[in-house]
């Protein structure tokens, strides 16, 4: 610790810091200086950032009863800001006034502290400080009408009131770690001066003795470095001092804490990250809203917005924070998958309970679906607008019938952020000052507003390794120090002048931020200032960023004129030599256990299809029942749509059974059949997904199923005359010990008894299916050679705009329009006849029902396109066994 500073705090100054930081640092270098000198108790020393240092005099002074003014906490003032701007005239230009009122706020301050005037003569005001002097007129006259006072006036009223008190104590005040003084703090030293006060400003000790320049690859590579050289330091010294400095550390936190814990806590493989005790911080905190705990609160909350998304209803049912999230956890997890299957992105109570009651067990989320409708119950009987401080009694009412956070012993993290709850909750009762009274919605979001900006991070012991933003480091000292990032677009960034204050008046205060050239004097500064806070020092960049070639900031090139390559240690990771020493042992896994003789199986034709297509996939869907989420999207995919299909042309085929009752209704009769079919599948389907079936998705709906089915229906009427014999028909068989279950989309029968099977398509559609020793569509040859009648055709239906016809194989010409006789067709060079085919079929079927049975259970798809739409990757693991990185399937073609 800097000696100075040690002989100041024993004179009895006050050290006034820019950050809180900064003060925490100092306290605990002045407590081990105290702990080597033996002492076991010391007098506190007096060491606070600036504005908690105004805080007390203000406190003090408000006490004594001289003044009648509350001062508006931050949060206060930022609400305060946001009513004016939306109740004034340029609110309907505005898009985000959240923003807005941040930078007016801002603007406000910065007025005051560079001591600016607020409604400056004979200078150009655009629209935009014109709106922020109309905002600032009303804020002056509430505040003075209410009697209060913001952090921004404080200073000046200080300095009128207290400080210029003669009869005040004198002072003895200290700065230390302050890049820039600005007016308004500069008129209050000088007021403490002319009072007779002692006011010192601490100059920064240079320590810097060796700087090393480094360029690294790219920014992996560079967060890397640093994390085995701080590995590599406290192997050396434990009790080393040291930094880490990143210009966009909100930017690179998450990558930072990531690669840093890969290093240093390689062990959390093995146990959970948060149990684990890290030799570094990072300064930056979180918004609270940020952290999983406080997130299921909103989530609870927010119950009152439906229809609620699928996503956020799908976070809240897996949460552990939450009543019954250990004892229900496998069935929440089932309810969940059901969920997206549903194919809802959006979801109502309603349509829950109706999932639940025809999808699923309710006992296997009973806990969940109870608490659900006591919230609703409890919901309901809310006014309809109170105060602030009866809405956080009433969201805490929310939150117990949830049992949150839950039943479960909570981590010091979690209860560390419990604490912080509390605290934003006295922060949003605070608002009643500047509220008079909310609705619920709105009440929420100010809630969400102050969580958002509740900066938050667990307090955890001291550590060696400090991880910090560029202005974060101000005033400390390290023994060793690592500024990465350095950059030109990083550092020092562009200027950002508040578009409320002139430019014109910006420039001539010289506000940091306010021109290119202030800017850059300020980071200069700063750049100057950590180079000298520690005696070993080393400055890196990433010469490459998301495919951007980068060069070494203008303000560090000097550094590297001068300075060898530095060449990092990289030890190998923890992780790295675990695995090294372990020894491997192949084994050759590629047959399941055998199904016993005369047990039978369960699978539709899928499990055909599956074993077709690649036997690994069969074993995992049929045998260990595995099978992704599904996700929800908007509309009808493909698959919904065929299913749409489906069901009208059963409900079309139910009423007109044959083709003569086809053909002798007129095109009015035929068109009231075929839209009173689709209406009442729409209407089914509307009740079941109401949020996707919307009445203007119906009408879109009804045209198009009403035009796709009269163009079929054309091509019905040039076939041989039929009737329907069934549709949408269970078909229960056993083929070589499976028990089949499928479902034939159209069995019609000819005018000689015959039959025909109809498969309707949408989509592509090949014979190639069909044909081939491993069928991609085995469902139709399947059912031709378990059935029982006399088939004289089995026909793919292709249903497609501008495209609808029949494909597929007969045993005679003219059963169907464009399907020839089987005979003439190319594929009689490998199967001679018709009952050659069915012959083929059922050697083919029971080939792959043998291969099923004995559990042939290797990664062999049959093509490309096998894998390119399978969802099982991660089981299989099929990218590792293709050498060549190569899309799944490609390397078995």
């Amino acid at each position: 610790m800097n000696k100075e500073i040690v002989l100041l705090i024993q004179q009895g100054f006050s050290i006034l810091t820019p950050t809180m930081r900064l003060s925490r640092y100092l306290k605990n270098q002045y407590a081990g200086l105290q702990l080597e000198s033996g002492k076991n108790v010391w007098e506190s020393p007096e060491i606070l950032p600036w504005h908690a240092w105004l805080y007390r005099y203000w406190d003090d002074f408000a006490a004594s009863g001289e003044i009648e003014l509350l001062r508006l906490a931050a949060w206060q003032q930022q609400t305060l800001w946001l009513q004016i701007i939306q109740k004034s005239d340029y609110a309907r230009d505005i898009l985000q006034p959240q923003n807005v009122a941040r930078k007016a706020v801002q603007a406000w301050e910065l007025s005051h502290q560079w001591e600016i005037p607020l409604f400056p003569k004979d200078i150009f005001i655009s629209h935009d400080v014109r709106a922020f002097q109309s905002w600032a007129h009303s804020y002056q006259q509430l505040c003075q009408a209410e009697k209060w006072i913001d952090d921004a006036c404080l200073a000046d009223v200080l300095i009128t009131k207290l400080f210029g008190n003669s009869k005040s104590l004198k002072q003895k005040v200290a700065l230390i770690g302050f890049e820039s003084i600005h007016p308004q703090q500069r008129s209050l030293l000088r007021k403490l001066s002319d009072t007779g006060s002692e006011v010192k400003e601490v100059a920064f000790e240079t320590r810097n003795q060796k700087i090393v320049g480094a360029g690294f690859d790219d920014v992996r590579d560079e967060i890397d470095a640093p994390a085995n050289w701080v590995r590599y330091l406290l192997q050396s010294s434990e009790n080393s001092n040291i930094g880490i400095v990143v210009p966009r550390l909100q930017k690179l936190r998450g990558q930072i804490q990531t690669q840093f814990d890969d290093v240093f806590l390689a062990d959390n493989i093995l146990r959970a990250a948060d149990s684990s005790e890290k030799p570094y911080s990072i300064s930056l905190g979180k918004g609270l809203n940020n952290y999983p705990l406080i997130d299921t609160a909103f989530s609870i909350l927010a119950l009152v917005e439906q229809p609620f998304s699928i996503q956020e209803f799908g976070v809240l049912l897996r949460s552990p924070f939450i009543r019954g999230a250990t004892e229900e956890k496998a069935g929440r997890a089932v309810l969940d998958a059901r969920l997206r299957e549903f194919g809802e992105q959006h979801l109502s109570i309603s349509t829950l309970k109706y999932i639940v009651e025809n999808y699923l067990e309710k006992e296997q989320s009973e806990i969940f679906l109870q608490c659900l409708l006591e919230w609703q119950a409890a919901f309901e009987v809310l006014p309809a607008r109170q105060s602030a401080q009866n809405w956080a009694q009433a969201f805490s009412t929310l939150l117990s019938i949830f049992k949150w956070p839950g039943e479960r012993t909570l981590s010091s993290a979690d209860y560390q952020t419990m604490q912080a709850w509390q605290d934003l909750l006295v922060r949003f009762v605070s608002l009643d000052i500047v509220n008079s009274s909310l609705s619920y919605r709105a009440a929420l979001s100010q809630l969400r507003q102050l969580a958002s900006a509740f900066s938050f991070q667990p307090e955890t012991a001291e550590v060696p390794v400090q991880v910090m933003g560029m202005a974060g480091a101000a005033g400390m000292h390290f023994d060793h120090l690592w500024i990465m990032g350095m950059h030109e677009d990083a550092w020092p960034g562009p200027a950002e002048p508040n578009p409320f204050i002139p430019l014109v008046l910006q420039r001539q205060h010289q506000l940091p931020l306010g021109s290119a050239e202030s800017h850059l004097s300020y980071s200069r500064h700063i750049t100057d200032c950590l180079i000298n806070s520690s005696a070993d020092v080393v400055i890196s960049y990433p010469q490459n960023e998301q495919e951007n070639a980068q060069r070494p900031s203008p303000l560090i090139k000097s550094y590297f004129k001068d300075t060898e390559k530095y060449q990092v240690e990289r030890l190998t990771s923890f992780r790295k030599l675990i695995f090294s020493s372990a020894s491997i042992e192949f084994i050759q896994d590629e047959v399941a256990p055998a199904i016993k003789s005369g047990q039978r199986v369960s699978g539709g034709t899928g499990l055909f299809k599956d074993q077709a297509a690649c036997a690994y996939r069969a074993f995992s869907r049929h045998r260990l029942h595995a099978k992704s989420l599904s996700r929800a999207d908007i509309g009808l995919d493909a698959m919904q749509r065929g299913s749409l299909l489906h069901d009208v042309m059963q409900n079309f085929w139910t009423k007109v059974s044959s083709q003569s009752s086809l053909l002798e209704m007129t095109e009015a009769e035929e068109k009231k059949v075929i839209i009173s079919s689709i209406d009442a599948v729409l209407a089914s389907y509307q009740k079941q997904r109401p949020l996707t079936f919307t009445d203007r998705f119906v009408l879109l709906e009804r045209q198009r199923l009403l035009g796709l089915i009269l163009e079929w229906l054309i091509i019905e009427k040039q076939r041989q005359t039929f009737s329907v014999k069934a549709c949408e028909a269970k078909h229960n068989f056993i083929f070589d010990d499976i028990e089949v279950h499928t479902r034939i989309d159209r069995i019609d029968e000819l005018a000689d008894g015959r039959q025909v099977i109809i498969d309707y398509k949408t989509g592509t559609v090949s014979l190639n299916a069909w044909f081939d020793e491993r069928p991609d569509d085995p469902q139709l040859p399947l059912y031709a050679i378990t059935s029982k009648t006399d088939l004289a055709a089995i026909v793919f239906a292709k249903m497609k705009r501008g495209e609808s016809t029949f494909i597929g194989v007969a045993d005679e010409e003219g059963l169907f329009p464009g399907v020839k006789n089987f005979a003439d067709t190319s594929y009689t060079d490998e199967f001679e006849n018709w009952t050659g085919l069915m012959t083929s079929w059922n050697e083919i079927m029971t080939r792959i029902a043998h291969d099923f049975r004995i559990g042939k259970a290797e990664v062999n798809p049959k093509n490309a396109n096998t894998c390119r739409y399978c969802d099982l990757h991660a089981f299989c693991r099929v990218y590792e066994v293709a050498d060549d990185n190569s899309l799944p399937g490609e390397a078995y073609e």
